[in-house]
């Protein structure tokens, strides 16, 4: 979900892999978690989907910008996900 609604103020999220419009980013069965950033440890993301019973967890960190941590996070959960689907 890339958005809720919770007592009447519209909540939009950070994470751009949620966008099933987003071809270059989104992965089946993406759900979440979250973002983050310091300046020592850059662009952060850590980031679950589960297809089948299968569940993946990802961290990545240090990354220089914020789309970058979500290209990383779909190389390794579709790495993650063609080796155990």
């Amino acid at each position: 979900q890339s958005q809720l609604a919770f007592n009447n103020i519209n909540v939009v999220s950070t994470n751009d892999m949620l966008n099933k419009n987003n071809k270059a980013l989104y992965i089946e069965g993406i759900d979440g978690l979250k973002t983050g950033f310091t300046d020592s440890a850059g662009y952060c993301f850590t980031g679950t989907a589960k297809q089948g019973d299968t569940r993946i967890i990802t961290v990545v960190m240090g990354t220089k910008g914020k789309t970058k941590r979500f290209t990383e996070t779909n190389k390794l959960m579709s790495y993650a996900f063609g080796l155990v689907n």
